[in-house]
């Protein structure tokens, strides 16, 4: 805290009074290093061309789609869409979105204990099982498109040694992993490698990374639509960690007060892009809170449902 305070002093100082402080939010990484709803945060940036080295599987973007002045920035590709030019000093900046993002974690953790059993402990076809812990577990996957962090150990024994190995398993995609987590898909080559095909196993239609960073939709939607709508994010949680006694006076709770709660946690969440239109409105508007995205056909298949 005493470090930020330092630096964001020595902004103001650099920019001599032309700048001031409005707010001052304090956010706190979390053990584990998961937000509170218990998964891994930006796992899926997506690699600038010709400037970052993109990793198998990670989406590359033209480096204006995130930097102000260079091919990708709508206002460079399409100035006729911009009668007014911007500013010199605008070239290598970015626009950033803040948000405080209130979670109420509990209310969540309610939503998966209610709903879980509707996942079959035969699920797989493969004559396994999963167990109760399991369809839990891929239940709270299904919906965000990986599974949640948690940690486990392994125990190795040969003739000599008993050697025990701790893991944090952190974001095992689903489309990779569809059923259990498999920690071969926490390699940095692995962890993104993967698209939605259905050779690449089940990833619902509804899963949040499926509907934010949305892969292979031609020829519903180009690539280039799709590339324009990235954003380069970052999060870090605020407020405290949930106690016994929060959650004792919780379960007394009706479930009106349960919905109608307010949270004192949540996530501080920014991001950069070229155009806020195309990157962040666009991801929460057009893609997270539209129930026809991403679509899956070019002709309707609901009553009232328009041609696109």
């Amino acid at each position: 805290q005493a470090s930020c305070k330092a630096e964001s002093d020595a902004i103001q100082k650099l920019f001599n009074g032309s700048i001031r402080e409005i707010d001052n939010r304090e956010g706190h990484v979390r053990p584990g290093d998961g937000e509170f709803f218990g998964w891994r945060d930006g796992i899926s940036q997506p690699a600038l061309e010709g400037i970052s080295k993109a990793r198998p599987g990670q989406l590359v973007v033209k480096p204006g789609v995130i930097i102000l002045g260079y091919p990708g920035d709508p206002a460079i590709d399409n100035p006729e869409l911009f009668p007014v030019a911007r500013p010199s000093w605008t070239k290598d900046g970015s626009f950033m979105v803040f948000r405080d993002l209130e979670q109420n974690v509990l209310f969540f953790e309610d939503y998966i204990e209610d709903n879980w059993r509707s996942i079959p402990a035969a699920e797989p076809g493969d004559g396994s099982y999963l167990t109760d812990d399991e369809r839990k577990k891929l239940f709270g996957a299904r919906m965000v498109g990986r599974f949640p962090s948690a940690s486990i150990s392994i125990v190795y024994i040969d003739p000599v040694h008993v050697l025990t190995k701790f893991y944090v398993l952190k974001g095992v995609p689903l489309a990779r992993s569809p059923y259990r987590e498999d920690i071969k898909y926490l390699h940095p080559d692995l962890i993104n490698n993967f698209d939605f095909t259905k050779s690449h196993g089940r990833c619902p239609l509804y899963a949040h990374i499926r509907k934010t960073t949305p892969r292979d939709l031609g020829p519903y939607l180009s690539k280039e639509f799709l590339d324009s709508s990235m954003i380069v994010r970052a999060g870090i949680p605020f407020g405290p960690e949930i106690t016994l006694a929060e959650r004792q006076a919780w379960n007394k709770n009706t479930f009106d007060e349960k919905v109608n709660a307010t949270s004192n946690r949540g996530l501080l969440f920014v991001c950069y892009q070229s155009s806020i239109d195309n990157g962040f409105f666009r991801q929460t508007t057009g893609f997270a809170n539209n129930d026809f995205f991403p679509p899956t056909g070019l002709l309707p298949t609901k009553i009232g449902q328009s041609y696109a």
